[in-house]
Order: C-alpha cells, then structure tokens, then sequence
C-alpha cells in the first residue's frame, strides 16, 4: 500500500545485482516499490520485499530438528477452523521434511 493507504505500490525489480558467492545455497530476490528516488529535501518512502529462499539446486544435509506448535483447540475453534489449522499443521510439518 502506499503511504496514504489507498493505491497498492508498483513492484519493480531491483536495478543492482546482489553479490553473492556463486556457491551459496541461497537465492534473494528483491521488489522495490521505486526504480528511482529523486533527491528532495523531503523525506521519501522506499519500499522493498526480499525474498530468500533455497535454492532448488542446493544439495544441503537436512540439520536435526526440535519443533513445537501450539495449536488452539477452544471452542472458537470447533469445525472448519480446527481442520484448517489440522491441514496447516500438516503442511508445516511436511514441508520440514
């Protein structure tokens, strides 16, 4: 959103290439809501998302891990909503895997 909240901002894709080891497992991707900032005397917004991820081809070896969910089983959460927290859990867990 923009800084008045109304209008989404433009994504672009950052102008600059990240350097990164060529053998990193890690892949960053980065949108930018400008291209370009011009140089005022006001203060300006830049708004960025950065993604990092594995990359497909990296060959890691999976490290032992100790997870905990808490899950709310009130009565707030009967039907759809207790299996839509089943199925996320499931997915969780799964993609750890």
């Amino acid at each position: 959103m923009s800084a008045q909240g109304s209008q989404p901002l433009p994504s672009r894709k950052a102008t600059g290439p990240l350097d990164l080891a060529q053998q990193s497992p890690l892949s960053v991707h980065v949108l930018t809501s400008h291209a370009r900032l011009p140089l005022l005397a006001d203060p300006q917004a830049l708004y960025a998302l950065v993604r990092v991820s594995l990359r497909a081809d990296a060959a890691l070896d999976p490290l032992p891990l100790n997870l905990c969910l808490v899950i709310d089983h009130s009565t707030s959460m009967q039907g759809p909503r207790q299996q839509a927290v089943q199925v996320a859990t499931r997915r969780i867990v799964d993609r750890l895997r």
